[in-house]
């Protein structure tokens, strides 16, 4: 099984969801589900290689980097527990297709892999999206019609979750003048 689901926080118990609102500089958590069929008798393996986690859309002005995403592990606990080889800093921010620099993705090194078994194992990315106030009004320009969508692709299965963008009305008093008219007046008079 691979789920992706959006977590008001990092546990594995917490309530998920496929789709949310997110605003301006929030920061936002998704947790990647590892789980073998409990008819599934020992342990799969899945290479830093072929997995990858297709970020949302990003801008020039705001790049997804290793300062506004972090990535943890939660192994489980037990004779079933799950493992990684490599260590949990195997993965990078990458451009798959150059012809599209907005899609970037969480990409692990080949030397990484991990191993899980029918007890999940998580995979949690956060996300802290744009802050500064162009930042964000860019952000919404580009994405507020159609959303953004984050997608986990392994084994050649795809999960994803999606969000709107929250916007801030902003009230605005524009001068101007409605209608105009002019008379002349003639002044008559004896003198």
């Amino acid at each position: 099984t691979i789920e992706k689901e959006i977590v008001p926080e990092m546990k594995a118990d917490a309530t998920g969801t496929k789709s949310s609102a997110i605003g301006r500089g929030e920061t936002v958590f998704y947790r990647i589900t590892l789980k073998a069929h409990d008819s599934l008798q020992g342990h799969i393996t899945l290479q830093g290689s072929d997995m990858k986690d297709l970020l949302p859309a990003s801008l020039e002005e705001a790049r997804w980097s290793k300062t506004n995403v972090k990535v943890s592990y939660n192994f489980g606990t037990g004779d079933n527990a799950g493992t990684i080889t490599g260590q949990q800093d195997d993965w990078k921010i990458t451009t798959p297709d150059a012809e599209n620099p907005d899609q970037q993705a969480i990409t692990w090194n080949d030397g990484f892999s991990i191993t899980f078994g029918s007890q999940p194992v998580y995979i949690y990315v956060q996300l802290t999206y744009p802050q500064d106030d162009d930042a964000w009004d860019a952000y919404v320009d580009a994405y507020s019609s159609t959303g953004v969508t984050n997608t986990f692709r392994a084994f050649g299965i795809d999960d994803s979750v999606r969000h709107s963008l929250k916007v801030t009305a902003k009230a605005v008093l524009q001068k101007g003048v409605y209608m105009t008219h002019s008379a002349a007046f003639e002044e008559s008079g004896n003198s």
